[in-house]
Order: structure tokens, then C-alpha cells, then sequence
């Protein structure tokens, strides 16, 4: 019983030990990708950075938008938008270089508008996590 009861106090004591002296685990955020509803366009999210693209995919006349939006830490509601408007060509013209703190959750979405102040259509949207 002795012999036990020494093993079990061993063991919880490294197992303390080595919760103690652990290293910090980074924190994973979320990466999406998101097509708008009628295919035209993509928002790319990246949580590393916190990196927003938007791509046009499809030669519609149409420009892509790309939006994130997210509760900072004050509370207050924040977005921020890019948009690809040089066509469908494969480069993701759109980019944005966001300051989002980590853990927050945040809709990102995939639009088309027409011209630089149009109105959005056909948004897809997705959750990520900065």
C-alpha cells in the first residue's frame, strides 16, 4: 500500500512538473476560402497576419469583393474591404493586410458589385478565426 501510494504521489508530481514548465502552445486560428453564391468570386482569408484577398473568377463585367467583419476587443463592430477590379486573370488583385487580435472570430465575405460603390451581390460567407 505503501509502495502505492509513492508511485501515485511520483506520478502526480510529474505530472505537475511538466504542466508547470510546458511551453506555451500557439494559438491556431482558422483559414477559409469563400465563393460568392454564384461562383464570380472568392474571398481568401489568412489568420497568420490576418490577410483578406479578393480574387475575381469569373470575366462577368463585375468586380470581386472580398469583407471581413468582426467585434474587436472594445466592442466595437469593425470591417474592413478589399476588391479585385483589374478581371478575371488569376492574381487576387484585392489584398489587405488586417490587424485583428487572435482568437477573435470573423465573417468573411465573397461579393461581386458593380463598379467601386455598387451594390453587393450573390455574398457567400464564412466563419474564421484570427
Amino acid at each position: 500500500m505503501r509502495r502505492a501510494l509513492a508511485t501515485i504521489s511520483l506520478v502526480a508530481a510529474t505530472a505537475l512538473v511538466g504542466i508547470v514548465i510546458t511551453p506555451g502552445v500557439a494559438f491556431a486560428g482558422s483559414n477559409v476560402i469563400v465563393d460568392s453564391s454564384n461562383g464570380g468570386s472568392q474571398a481568401h482569408f489568412w489568420h497568420e497576419g490576418e490577410h483578406l484577398w479578393a480574387c475575381d473568377t469569373s470575366s462577368n463585367g463585375v468586380r470581386a469583393v472580398a469583407i471581413a467583419a468582426w467585434i474587436a476587443t472594445d466592442g466595437v463592430r469593425r470591417t474592413a474591404e478589399v476588391q479585385d477590379a483589374d478581371g478575371a486573370n488569376g492574381n487576387c488583385a484585392g489584398h489587405g493586410n488586417l490587424s485583428i487580435t487572435d482568437g477573435i472570430f470573423v465573417n468573411i465575405y465573397a461579393c461581386e458589385r458593380n463598379g467601386a460603390n455598387g451594390d453587393l451581390r450573390n455574398c457567400g460567407v464564412k466563419q474564421a478565426q484570427a
